[in-house]
Parts: structure tokens; sequence; C-alpha cells
């Protein structure tokens, strides 16, 4: 994880303990016509790849790397339509950026110093998600029909989309790992656009009729192709993992 992203692994569970906090109400009531159609909404979380691909394997025998070291900050923002009381129709955009500096770990310089190099990794999923709230997020109740919000409303779904993302290694290379006998500079680096599946499953704390906290876990598969810059060793890059997030969403 990169350092200047770091203190996020404490911030993030802590916000979502404040906003909790912040609306721990019996329920919410108003009178009117209707509620909501859809909502926007924006998120703040942690991606932690699974790292189970050849890419992944080959790095940690090779060079002092692991999956956990590429865990860091992925934003989210994304519009949506109540389709019915138990069914939204999601459309997601997001970001992450990850990086770590690495060495070979068996293979030294000339005066043993270590041979190091940079890998980065970005994604970019768009997805589109089927959100099913498990209970009404409010009923109309008496004779006056006066709404009354649920003040928590557990969700699942699941859905599917594509990841444009981009891998790159920077910094000292070895003729052969199995035998080197000289290393030199070089840069090397694929990207491209995967398919993806993801499931999902969290809760909306709701605020007002109009504002929403979310605080949601989530699954991605994805898998991209390196190509040829990489060898056969190391053909694919297995781009799945967690991502644990929370937000506010505003309902129009």
């Amino acid at each position: 994880m990169s350092r200047r992203n770091a203190g996020w692994a404490v911030r993030l569970p802590l916000a979502g303990c404040a906003l909790c906090a912040l609306t721990v109400v019996p329920a919410l009531a108003w009178s009117g016509s209707g509620g909501p159609l859809g909502e926007f909404s924006f998120q703040i979380g942690y991606f932690t790849p699974q790292g189970n691909s050849d890419l992944w394997d080959e790095n940690s025998d090779l060079f002092t790397s692991d999956p956990s070291d590429f865990a860091d900050v992925i934003w989210s923002g994304a519009v949506g339509w109540y389709a019915g009381p138990h069914l939204d129709v999601i459309l997601s955009a997001q970001y992450y950026q990850a990086d770590t500096s690495v060495r070979y770990r068996d293979i030294t310089g000339e005066y043993g110093d270590p041979v190091r190099q940079y890998h980065y990794l970005y994604q970019a999923p768009f997805e589109v998600t089927l959100r099913v709230p498990l209970i009404p997020r409010a009923e109309r109740r008496g004779s006056s029909g006066v709404r009354v919000l649920s003040p928590v409303v557990p969700y699942v779904g699941a859905g599917a989309g594509f990841v444009w993302w981009e891998y790159e290694e920077e910094g000292e290379f070895v003729d052969d790992p199995d035998d080197p006998m000289f290393a030199y500079p070089d840069y090397i680096e694929s990207d491209g656009v995967a398919p993806s599946l993801h499931a999902l499953g969290g809760v909306e704390i709701q605020v007002s009729p109009w504002v929403g906290v979310q605080l949601e876990g989530r699954y991605r598969w994805a898998e991209g192709d390196l190509g040829g810059e990489f060898g056969p060793a190391r053909d694919e890059i297995d781009l799945s993992g967690w991502t644990l997030s929370a937000g506010m969403s505003f309902r129009f």
C-alpha cells in the first residue's frame, strides 16, 4: 500500500462508525404523494486484490512482493433508479491505483546492494448492478397515508461490467533469474479491458427521505491478459478482489 494512503485503513472504519452514530433514530416519517425515483451516490473504499494468477505467483517467488502490498483506496460514483420496492438498477464507475517498491529475493548487485523495481496497478471498473433491498425503504401507515422510513435497509446485489486496467514494472531487471549475469534498467507495461462479474451486500442507513448512508462489501471477478512482454510465466493478471466502502446517497 502506498504511504500517502496508509491512513485510510484507520480513517475509513472510524468515519463509518461516526456516520452510524449520527443516524440512530427509531424511524422517520413524512407526508407526501410519492417517494424518490432514484439516487446519486459517492463512496470511498479499500480494495484488496485477490492475487490468484501467474503474475502474482511469479512475483511472490522472485520479488519481495505480495498481493496485499497493492491494497489501497478506491473511489466510486453511481447513479441508480428505483425500479420497485425490491429492485434498484445501478450504473457505477470506480477508480483505483496502487504502487509498491520491491527487490529480488535472492539476487543482489555487484556490491551486495538490492536490485529494485517499482510496480504499479491501475483499475477503472464500469458496472451495472441489480440491487435488491431486503425490506422496503418506506411504507404508508394509517389513514393519513404518512410514509414511514425504515431506519436501516439491508440489501444484496449482483451485476456485470468491464474493467479498464494497466500494470507497469520499472527499475532494474536481470537477464536470467535462475543464473543472473547482469542487471539492466527497463520499463514494461500492459493494459487492456476485461469483462467482470461482482456480488455485493450492505446496509443503507436512512438519514432522511432524500439522504442515506451506505456501508457495503463487494467482490469482483476479473482477469486480464498481459501479453508478450511479460513472458509465458506471467501471461495472466488476476484483477479480482474485495472492496469495503462507505458513502452517501442523494435521492431525486
